[in-house]
């Protein structure tokens, strides 16, 4: 059994109390409206004792309740990931994220536990609403956390991190990419018959051989699932910018992220208007940082090099994804799921020439 709560009702006033250093007298939890894929999300009112002080709210992030969900998220490290990151990274990683009050996980049982900083202040970013201003604001955040770990020793210590070149983590991946491609490419038909099509079945046929070439690229330590929905900025009521949801970390190359956040929040035209420049930025940024050697064609190259890589986590995720709640959140934008997830990027795959790369 964990040392820890692993449910809502199991998080006390005296957990709390001692975690936080105080004295918590009560604790109304509520379940947030927005569950993530893989856990389970609580935002925890609180009340001291007198005299003591402490966060009006925590935020709780646990296990997910569905047996076949835990075994993915173990099967890929998910939860030790995250764990990981905030226990030995995320306050070295020139990275803005939620303050974390405390991480544990059990290796048993796969069970784990993150209280983290309220940030119900801040606004958490939209890839519907495809805002120019919130893609650069997290273009100018990478560089920084990217240089941090850029050819950095200590990454191939951390064996935790799953290096996308690992065989195990090939396989893994190229099984779990193959089994999701059929129904993925199914149910959103008309997105894959062309470029995005081709090139899921380049990455389906090739991956191994792929996921060497993302191993041959300058390593450094990436979020992997970058969208602007993993992204927290100041609100009407305050708040602040911090990057959340590091289940995916890992080592890999600094394309994944850019590759991801560009093409995934915003819309054809404006990713065609404004990529180049946000690249260049990007690539600024990291020589600034003091990274050499690196150019500005090298950089592009692995930006489109990253979009290859945002086809993987797309086709995967689009296997399990609730297509009507999405689409009633996109319609609000005048957008549709299909555009947002599946459409966007097959232009960028027939813009950049991508199949070209990976051929």
């Amino acid at each position: 059994m964990a040392g820890f709560p692993t449910d809502l009702e199991s998080i006390t006033p005296a957990f709390l109390s001692t975690i936080l250093e105080t004295n918590v007298a009560t604790v109304r939890g509520s379940l947030v409206p927005a569950q993530g894929a893989v856990s389970t999300a609580a935002r925890l009112e609180l009340t001291y004792e007198d005299g003591a002080i402490g966060p009006s709210a925590v935020f709780a992030k646990w296990s997910a309740p569905l047996e076949a969900v835990r075994e993915m998220a173990a099967q890929n490290g998910m939860y030790r990931r995250e764990i990981r990151f905030y226990d030995d990274l995320a306050e070295t990683s020139n990275i803005a994220t939620p303050r974390c009050y405390f991480a544990g996980w059990e290796r048993k049982t796969n069970e784990f536990l993150l209280i983290l900083e309220d940030m119900s202040a801040s606004r958490v970013g939209n890839f519907y609403a495809s805002s120019l201003d919130d893609v650069r604001t997290v273009v100018d955040a990478l560089p920084r956390f990217h240089a941090r770990w850029w050819q950095h020793e200590d990454l191939r210590k951390l064996r935790w991190l799953f290096p996308l070149d690992h065989p195990a983590a090939a396989a893994g991946l190229q099984a779990a990419f193959e089994g999701a491609l059929k129904r993925t490419s199914r149910q959103f038909a008309a997105e894959f018959d062309g470029p995005l099509g081709a090139a899921a079945h380049a990455i389906e046929e090739r991956y191994p051989s792929i996921a060497t070439r993302y191993g041959a690229r300058p390593t450094t330590l990436v979020h992997s699932d970058l969208h602007l929905q993993q992204v927290f900025f100041p609100g009407a009521e305050g708040g602040r910018f911090a990057i959340f949801d590091w289940q995916t970390i890992g080592r890999g190359f600094g394309g994944q992220d850019l590759g991801r956040i560009i093409p995934m929040s915003l819309t054809t035209e404006m990713r065609r208007e404004h990529e180049r420049a946000l690249v260049e930025s990007y690539h600024q940024g990291l020589v600034a940082a003091g990274v050499e050697e690196y150019s500005l064609d090298e950089c592009w190259d692995n930006y489109r090099l990253g979009i290859s890589w945002n086809v993987v986590l797309n086709v995967i995720a689009g296997a399990s994804i609730d297509q009507a709640t999405m689409d009633a959140d996109a319609a609000e934008y005048g957008t549709t799921l299909a555009e947002t997830f599946f459409g966007r990027i097959a232009a960028a795959v027939d813009d950049l020439e991508i199949l070209e790369l990976l051929s």
